[in-house]
This record gives C-alpha cells, structure tokens and sequence, in this order.
C-alpha cells in the first residue's frame, strides 16, 4: 500500500469514527446537512441537464466559439429551458407527472447533450483562468469585489433556506399551481382564479420540485423550490456579467458580477427569493438583448431564432414581458428600415453596400424568425387558454373571445320575484361587479381638477399607474420617473420611502457623454430606455423592474469599468460613488431581510436543542392539518381565502376582482347561491373568521348563511369549514339584509344582491333601499329582515333587540354580521 492509498484509508476511517461519536448527541439522520445537500443536487442536476441539452441545442444555431463563457451558458440554460417548458406542458396534457417523470426528464436531457460536456468544462476553466494584475491595487479591488459578492450572495441563500421566504402571491397562487398539477398528476384549467390563467413558467418549475422523490416532509419540496429559484437568480448575476462583457468588446473583468449588489432589491420582501414569477422572467431579459444585439447586424439566422426562444420563455412567464418584447421591436424594425434605407441610398450614389450588411432576404427573415420563435415558444400557454377558456389571452380580451366556461343563469324566479329585482331595490346608478370592472374610481385615482400642465405629481407608492392631466403632462412625468425611479420608491411601502437600488447607475449615466468609442453603451442606453418606458406607461411598480433589472445592472457594471479608465481623477470620484452605495445598501440583508435571515438560523439552532428534522420543519402546518381532513377530490370555495400554499386541494374563490365563475351579482336568495355552488361542483365552504373581509357586502352575508346552512360545520386554526348540503336550504325567497351604519349604502332594508358595491371605491350614489331606516320602523325592519349588517358608531338600533332574533355570526374591525336566530330565510309571522 503506497503513502498516498494509506492516507486515504486513514482519512476515511477518522471521518467513519467522527460520525459514530457525533451520531450519539445529533443523530445523522436528522442533519438538517444532509437534507439540504440533497435539495441542493436536485437543483444541480435540473439546471446542470438544461445547460447540457441547451449547449446542444445552441450548437446548431450560431458558432459557440463567439460567445464568451457567461453568454454561453446562460444562452445554453435559456435553450434548455424552451426544451424543459415544451416537455413539461407535453407531460402535463398526456397526465404524466409524476416520480419517475420528475427523474426521467433531467436525466434525459443530461444524455442528450452528454457529448457537450467536454466543451463545456474546457469554457468553464477558460472562465474561471486567472486575469494577470497590474498592480496591488487592482488586485485588492478585484479581491474586494469578489470578497463583497460572496459575502452579499451568502446572506441571498441563508434568507431564501426556509420555507418563511414564501411572499403573498406565491403562497396564493404560483405554488399553489403546481401543487393542484402534481396531486392531480396534469394540467388543469383553474376557474375559479384568473390569475391562475396567466403564464406560469415558473409554477413549472415549482411543479417538477413537488415530484421530485424521497423529499419529505413535504416542506423539504418547498426549500427545493426556493433553490431552484437561487439558482435563477444566480443566473441573473451571470447575465449581468455576461452584458458587461459584451459591451465592454469582450474584455474580462473580473468581479464584475457583483456589481449585481450594487441594486439590492434582492433584500426587499415581493423582490426577494420569495416563490413567484419575477426573478424567472427577470432571468432571460440580458439573453434577449445578446442575442438581438448579435442578430441585428446582418440578421444572422441562428441569433434571429435564439432572440425569438429567449422572448416566448419571457412570454411563457409573465406577461410584464411586454417591456422587451416592445424593446425588440423597436429595434428589429428600426434596424430593417434602416437596411432598406440604406440599400436604396446607396445604389441611388452608386456605391457599393459594406461587408455584412443584411440582404433583401435577410431583412425579411431576420425579424420573422424572432416573431416565430417567440410564438412557437409561448404557444402552449395560448393553446392551453383557448382549450380551457375559449380565450388564448384570458382573462384578458374576453368581449373579443368569449367564453362559455363562467356562463350561468339563477332558477326561474316567481313573478314577485322579479319586480322586487327590477321596480323599488333598482340601483339609481348602474354598478358593475365583474371582474376588471368597478364602481368608481379609487381616490388616488381621481382626475386633479387643476391647471393644465401644472406638472404636480403623487407618489408612487400604492398607485402605479402614468400619471397627468394631458399628453404633456405625461411625458413629462414618464421622464421624470425614469430619472427618480431609485430615489422615490414605488414598492407599497416595503422600505418606508428609503431608496435601495439603481442610484449609482442613474447618476453614472450623464458619464456616457464622456466615454469615446461607446456605441454598444449607447446602443444598450436606448435598449433599457425603451424597456423603461414600457415600463412607466404601464405600471411603474418596484417589483415590475424585476422583469428587466438585469440590463441596467449589466450596463451599469460596464460603466463602471469604463469610467474608471477615464483617469484618476475620475476613478476616485467613482470610488465616492460606489462608496457611498456600498455604506448604504450592505443594510439591506438585515434591514430587510433580518427576519428570514433570524428563521434560517432558528432552523439550524433547533436540530441541536433535540428536535427531529420533522418538529423543525414545522411550516404552514395549519394549512396542511386541513387540507388532510378533507377528501383528496373536494372542491373548496374559500371566501377570499388566499393562503393556499400547504392547502392542497382544489380551491375556488368568491372574490370578484379575480374570477367571475361564482359571480353574486344575479344572486338574490340562499338557495340562488346554493345552486351555484352545487353547479360549479363545490364540496366544502370555507372562510377565515374575522380575516379577509370582502369588499362587496353580498358576499359577506350570503356566504356566511349558506355556511350556517350547511353540513358539518367545524373551525380549525382560525377556519370555519362546512359540507355543502347535498339539498337547497329550502328558502327561493329574496334574502333580505338590513343595514346600518355602512358608509357606502344608507341605512335600510334591502334585497342581498344591491349589496354590491366596492367598499373600496366611491359611489355618486348607491342603490335605494326597500324601506329605509328610522327611528320609528325599527323593530318592523328587523322583523323583516333575514341578517343584519352593522358598521361603524351608528351600529346600534333605536329601542329595538337585537339579542332576541338575531346572533352575530362574525366581526370584523367596524362591520359585525348577525343572522337570524330561527331558520334563516324564514320571516316571523
């Protein structure tokens, strides 16, 4: 046995011994380590496949040998994701998703482009080989910037460990997609949520995670998840390298990449790893731009094919992907009226076109294989939407592409019925309650009766959209957002107002005028300023920037490098700069990010006080617990329930903002909205008690009397849950709520269903009551009445009890329900 064989053995041995003594006061088996080292391979061989399978694919399209090593594998990575989203809705039309599909695809995507791999390792070490220094000084600078980076990167995946990382949209939605794909083994058309009809690339992700074999509990798939969703991001830092590169003629720099942490909106709750859509979308932004940048020339086919992938995968994930697609073309066209224009000039002087330049043929292909492309990319989404929908874009455009889907009719109604709908209850104004619609506008919204052009502006904190009176006004206010986008925040108040990211790059810009030989930085500068602008002029949201961030981060990295190559002078003055960004934004992960950051080392700390990796992984329990008592095939409507991560069943919701499948407007009575659950195939009711309180009253009301009505009614961790009956109530007669004290109605008897308004938004005048209230008629009212709404100081009534006839049902801050105390519906004679 030769030294080193010895070695070997002996260090295997001391390590076989180490685990034998450590096992006796922490278990192996509940090693958090272990766990995680294992989500951790799960991610690798999902994104390592689809870079394999992508190289290959690339390979086919443009020589390889021209990209740098960054845009190479981020280009590969994109390809492979157009592969994996194909494979993916395929599997899930045929109902294939399960265990084996969850191994089989990386593994067979790893094959296919095995023979890569070579290729691929020898451009990796390239990467990865040492840039000579020049001096101590770049040294500790490139030392520092890496230092920086990966300290920065660290507190990225300590934050996204646990399953706390989670934002709203994710647990209402993103997941929640792929947690009905999985149980039920197929796609699946969900109406009872819109948003659940939007692109959800993402949510295809999240559903291969929850195949994924030997992961349990089932919170170990929630923390793959936000795993594959590090490595995005991670993918995003290389795309900004990757840009920079580019616009630097190829140069390598490196350290480069952390200037990503110059814009730490990572930190941010909505634009931290939080399960949604914004960091996927975000990643093929820089691929887009490559790839056009590379095209435009002379419209080379295989970088004309490559943008079109790249644009319908942005397509396949959100539908803020319109800021590029504008951006694309914009150029495309720009730069086919341009050769045409050209073409033409020079044959006019007789001169000859120079070397490159696109033919005739060129200008037509180039710009129809981008839009092909895109859409044979994107195209699974719009099949599976008209399938479902009878609409490629729902919920969008449904007068253009009507649907059949959400149609519905109530009962015949008797005669008595039907005038007391259309005579003394009609709405003097007319109040529309599906979704898209509303009833008025919200205040921020009102129009300012002031001067033209007076150029005065809100915040954008709650309210996105442009804002101004007239056209001058609005570009104006277009510009302006684009030059105070990282000084006056516009993220719902996440940061109280303190600007977090894109200052260095909006204040390096004016910098540009002093660079020479910088035409693809101006070229990128117009690129972002019209991805920006699509931006402004729809809905300049924070979180939106996501979709494109990695451009201005790209560009502004390359500024960097550029600027300092203007002389000392200018290198420290920047080094002010990136200073004071730096003194100011290394807050961000405990300031913003302290409480996941506190959860993570909670997780860790606890497998050392005893606790079995079971007990520690304690997350969204609740929602798990209930979902378990129901039957794996019921059909939940939740009142406005929208904490559906965990909660794995089938869920509609009665909330009209996003669905109109149960639509209360034509509902006039508790066997009305009895038949339509029974029609849309409702099991079960639920609702938060005291949570959540819906906008429009006759939701409120008639959910919770149907509920009182139904069978087997239970509360579980602050949820009231009830069977619905397999028979109506038994009561066809107009359900009729007395109100006091709401502000949006006046007091008064009124049939349920002109309960409709949005307690959001401000009405000119609501409907009339049946019978209005007064001091004299109080007890006659309450006679009358099947529930009563109380809101407010005026919540009380006039000589009349309220105790005897009626019992309060839920409250919430201002508003109380009560519900008649004998059978509902049913009048005292």
């Amino acid at each position: 046995m030769g030294p080193s064989m010895a070695a070997f053995v002996l260090c295997v041995l001391g390590a076989v011994f180490y685990l034998r003594h450590l096992n006796q006061s922490y278990r192996l088996e509940e090693w958090l380590a272990f766990r995680i080292l294992e989500i951790g391979l799960w991610a690798v061989l999902l994104h390592g496949s689809l870079v394999l399978v992508g190289a290959r694919l690339l390979r086919l399209l443009v020589d390889r040998d021209e990209l740098g090593p960054g845009e190479l594998f981020l280009q590969s990575f994109v390809l492979g994701t157009a592969a994996f989203s194909f494979a993916m809705y395929l599997a899930g039309a045929l109902s294939l998703y399960a265990s084996w599909f969850a191994i089989g695809l990386p593994l067979a995507f790893a094959i296919a482009g095995a023979s890569d791999a070579g290729y691929l390792m020898r451009r990796l070490r390239e990467a990865l080989r040492p840039v000579p220094t020049t001096s101590i000084g770049t040294s500790l600078l490139r030392y520092g910037a890496i230092a920086f980076g990966a300290t920065m990167l660290a507190f990225v995946y300590i934050e996204a460990l646990t399953p706390s990382s989670f934002n709203f949209d994710a647990i209402w939605y993103h997941v929640p997609v792929a947690q009905d794909y999985a149980r039920l083994g197929k796609i699946v058309p969900f109406y009872g949520d819109n948003h659940r009809a939007y692109p959800h690339l993402t949510s295809l992700f999240q559903t291969w995670a929850l195949l994924v074999p030997f992961l349990d509990p089932v919170q170990l798939k929630w923390m793959l998840i936000l795993h594959l969703e590090f490595a995005i991001v991670v993918w995003r830092m290389v795309g900004a390298a990757a840009m920079a590169r580019y616009l630097l003629g190829g140069r390598k720099v490196p350290g480069l990449w952390a200037a990503f942490f110059l814009f730490p909106s990572i930190f941010i709750y909505d634009q931290n790893i939080g399960g949604s859509a914004d960091h996927y979308v975000g990643v093929t932004a820089v691929p887009i731009f490559l790839a056009l940048m590379r095209a435009l020339p002379s419209f080379h086919v295989g970088y004309a094919i490559l943008t079109g992938v790249a644009a319908g995968l942005h397509i396949l994930t959100k539908y803020q992907a319109i800021y590029s697609v504008v951006a694309v073309a914009t150029f495309a066209s720009c730069r086919c009226l341009y050769g045409i224009f050209a073409r033409f000039y020079r044959a006019r002087k007789g001169r000859s076109l120079p070397e490159g330049a696109p033919s005739p043929r060129a200008l037509l292909l180039g710009p129809a294989l981008i839009l092909l492309g895109a859409l044979v990319v994107s195209s699974p989404h719009f099949i599976k939407n008209t399938v479902y929908y009878q609409n490629p874009v729902y919920p969008f455009a449904q007068k253009l592409f009507p649907s059949s889907f959400d149609d519905w009719e109530p009962p015949a109604r008797d005669e008595a019925v039907t005038l007391l709908s259309e005579g003394r209850g009609k709405k003097r104004e007319k109040s529309r309650s599906r979704a898209g619609e509303d009833d008025g506008p919200l205040p921020s919204q009102k129009k300012r009766k002031k001067d033209p052009w007076d150029f005065e502006f809100g915040p954008r904190g709650i309210d996105f959209k442009p804002q101004g009176d007239g056209f001058v006004e609005k570009v104006v206010w277009w510009h302006k957002t684009l030059a105070d986008w990282p000084f006056l925040t516009g993220n719902r108040g996440f940061t109280e107002g303190r600007p977090y990211m894109g200052a260095v790059f909006v204040l390096l810009m004016p910098a540009l005028l002093l660079i020479r030989g910088s035409r693809r930085l101006w070229l990128a500068t117009g690129y972002v300023y019209v991805v920006f602008s699509v931006w402004a002029l729809t809905s300049a949201n924070d979180r939106y920037l996501l979709t494109i961030l990695s451009l201005p981060i790209g560009l502004c990295a390359a500024l960097i490098v550029r600027v300092a190559e203007l002389g000392r002078l200018a290198r420290v003055g920047l080094s002010c700069l990136i200073g004071v960004q730096l003194l100011w934004g290394t807050d961000a992960p405990l300031q913003y990010g302290g409480a996941r950051f506190a959860d993570a080392v909670s997780l860790v700390r606890a497998g050392h006080s005893g606790k079995t990796l079971e007990e520690r992984l304690r997350y969204r329990k609740n929602e798990l617990t209930v979902s378990a008592s129901l039957p794996k095939d019921a059909v939940v409507l939740g009142r406005y329930y929208k904490s559906l991560l965990g909660f794995d069943r089938m869920t509609l919701n009665t909330h009209a903002d996003i669905q109109t499948y149960i639509d209360f407007k034509n509902l006039m009575s508790l066997d009305d909205f009895w038949q339509i659950c029974r029609d849309r195939g409702v099991t079960h009711l639920l609702y938060p008690e005291g949570e959540r309180q819906p906008v429009r009253a006759h939701e409120l009301v008639l959910f919770d009397a149907l509920v009182e009505k139904s069978h087997n009614k239970r509360k579980m961790s602050g949820l009231v849950i009830a069977e619905l009956s397999p028979e109506p109530p038994g009561h066809p007669e107009p359900f009729l709520v007395l109100v006091r004290g709401l502000k949006e109605y006046q007091d008064g008897l009124y049939p349920v269903h002109l309960l409709s308004l949005d307690n959001r938004r401000e009405s000119k005048k609501g409907p009339r009551p049946l019978s209005s209230y007064r001091k004299d008629n109080a007890s006659a009212l309450l006679e009358k009445a099947h529930a009563v709404l109380l809101g407010g100081r005026k919540g009380s009534f006039d000589g009349a009890s309220l105790d005897e006839a009626f019992y309060q049902v839920e409250r919430f801050r201002g508003l109380e329900v009560w519900l008649r105390r004998d059978d509902i519906g049913e009048e005292d004679e």
